[in-house]
């Protein structure tokens, strides 16, 4: 059997750069979307040989400043985005620090950039993700960046690519969709020495889609324009007579991105129903800005008897009708908000995990310490689990004796994926996120802190995961400090439904919540076999549990008393355990709680 080991750093950069750089078209996008978002109004994009020898993209933005210039190409390294709580309010096109790093590791680059402060810009040279070469220059404002001989140093990619004239027209397309997308912004695009586009940057997106579409084209496209409380919408559409043989003229932007959608396409040519010929589609130029779902809050406000509403955190907590306030929001932000809703004298009720790191849970004690006439609980809620609440009731009636082991497994149902995926990035991870529940019933069970961590997982359906470096599939196994064990697994796409399992083991006995997800003890044997049906989701499964702890939490606001456990504490302890093993899953090694 081959030994397991490390991989060295260039090696694991040329792999990862294959996620973010698939072909030049890639490389073209990525250099305009900077920028774009370094603030350009001009920006010029040239290729030879489909890109493979040459993309050269210049900009009048706002530069690089000359000792900023080679940490641009480090992994990570971003101007865009400082702490989590940006990525709610992502406001650029590019925001993760990838793209130079993965473009740098296989090709050759020239930099050439200064800012508007700097009397010399910098000249810059790498290979292979490596400077080379540096020195002053004079040079405008701006940034230049040539990119040659794209995977050079990685052949197999190369036999994945098309022709040189394939490869072009890819860049070119893209080219045409930012040109389309960002009227404001004058475009020229270059193939092997000769022009084929210039936009005006005039801030019109009929004159973008004249130089775009030509004007033969462009003729037969007239403007639409509509709006909701949610949503605007505004651009060009074909006339019924000038519907085309393909989809290719169907250009949608959302926020300014373009985005493929299959429901915009189907509502578009729905409009065209018994208008146009068969086999003919529709053409567009399209944008929407999405606002806050005002709707959806009135909807859901009638739905339940809610008599207020509101569209901002602060503004709710400072309504003096309320007594308590129950966070569920995406879990970077909860610290933030319960430092908001104390500081208004608010009660808080917060659902885990009580932060995405250690520190931001050492935040949140120092607010909860700082108030300790309002009530604090932690959202638990398989604490308050009739059949959970009874296992604990035998084991600190000590009917199992001492507790050696606590087993869990976590499984939520496969039709929720879509949500989930769409929630992943704000999430934390699986660990953070999905196994705080397994690791708090292993603190609770056990009545112990955890000592170490050792947490193992995988990718094996959702690449997204990986692009997070986070698992689809976690496990883990703890040493508690008074010596028992715990082990668990969680995964997000159980089939038949959610499914929880949990198994203490104790020194003279074993207690068992298992299936947790049946709906009932009935067994269901017909033609299919012998099945137990289990809750389709989440909600239903835990309802019952979800109620207690809030009747739990309004009581606690009542009598002026504090919960004996599901402490902000407690969620510390936890979040700590989950970030450790995080921490042990990108690193393979058995890591302790610190």
């Amino acid at each position: 059997m081959p030994n397991i080991q490390v991989l060295d750093p260039h090696v694991a950069d040329l792999i990862a750069a294959g996620e973010v750089v698939e072909r030049p078209a890639s490389v073209v996008k990525e250099l305009m979307e900077n920028a774009i978002d370094a603030g350009a109004d001009a920006l010029t994009v040239e290729i030879q040989h489909g890109g493979m020898s040459l993309i050269r993209v210049t900009d009048n933005g706002c530069g690089i400043a000359a000792a900023e210039a080679e940490t641009a190409f480090l992994r990570h390294a971003t101007s865009k985005l400082r702490t989590e709580y940006d990525l709610e309010a992502i406001g650029t096109l590019g925001f993760r620090g990838e793209a130079l790093a993965a473009i740098s590791a296989v090709s050759r680059i020239e930099l050439l950039t200064r800012t508007a402060e700097e009397d010399l810009g910098a000249a810059l040279s790498l290979e292979g993700g490596a400077v080379v070469h540096r020195e002053e220059a004079g040079c405008p404002q701006g940034t230049t960046m040539v990119v040659r001989d794209l995977f050079y140093n990685t052949p197999a990619r190369l036999k994945f690519l098309k022709k040189d004239a394939a490869e072009g027209a890819a860049c070119f397309a893209m080219v045409q969709r930012v040109a389309l997308s960002h009227p404001e912004v004058s475009v020229k695009f270059l193939r092997d020495g000769k022009q084929e586009l210039l936009t005006p940057g005039d801030g019109q997106v009929q004159s973008a889609l004249y130089a775009v579409l030509g004007r033969d084209m462009a003729l037969g496209f007239t403007p639409v324009k509509g709006s909701g409380e949610d949503m605007s919408v505004s651009g060009f559409v074909s006339l019924p007579t000038c519907c085309r043989g393909t989809r290719g003229y169907q250009h949608f932007f959302v926020n300014g991105r373009y985005v493929k959608s299959r429901t915009m396409m189907a509502a578009l040519e729905e409009a065209y129903a018994n208008q146009k010929m068969v086999g003919k589609f529709p053409g567009c130029v399209l944008h929407a800005i999405c606002n806050v779902d005002t709707s959806r809050l009135r909807a859901v406000a009638e739905e339940l008897g809610v008599p207020h509403t509101y569209t901002d955190f602060a503004a709710m907590c400072a309504d003096p009708e309320l007594d308590g306030i129950v966070i569920v929001s995406p879990s970077f932000l909860h610290v933030e908000q319960i430092k908001i809703a104390m500081e208004h004298g608010k009660h808080v009720f917060c659902e885990k995990p009580l932060g995405t790191n250690v520190a931001q849970c050492k935040e949140a004690e120092k607010v909860v310490e700082a108030h300790p006439e309002l009530v604090f609980q932690l959202g638990f809620m398989r604490r308050f689990d009739p059949s959970y609440a009874e296992a604990k009731r035998r084991v600190d009636a000590g009917e199992i004796g001492k507790v050696v082991l606590v087993r869990s497994c976590t499984q939520d149902p496969r039709s929720t994926i879509e949500s989930t995926l769409k929630f992943l990035p704000h999430s934390g991870g699986q660990f953070l996120d999905m196994c705080v529940h397994d690791l708090d019933l292993i603190r609770w069970f056990t009545g112990s802190n955890i000592r170490n961590v050792w947490a193992i997982g995988g990718v094996f359906e959702f690449d997204l995961c990986r692009e997070l470096h986070d698992t689809d599939n976690a496990a883990a196994m703890v040493q508690c400090e008074n010596g028992a064990m715990g082990f668990l697994f969680a995964n997000r796409t159980h089939a038949a439904g959610c499914n929880v399992e949990t198994e203490i083991v104790g020194t003279h006995g074993t207690l068992r919540i298992a299936p947790v997800g049946a709906r009932n003890l009935l067994q269901v044997v017909d033609e299919h076999g012998a099945r137990q049906e289990y809750y389709p989701d989440f909600m239903s499964r835990w309802h019952t549990a979800f109620l207690a702890e809030m009747q739990a939490f309004t009581d606690h606001i009542r009598t002026g008393t504090h919960p004996a456990d599901l402490t902000v504490y407690d969620g510390t302890a936890v979040s700590e355990a989950a970030y450790r093993c995080k921490e042990s899953f990108e690193t393979g090694k058995m890591l302790p709680i610190r």
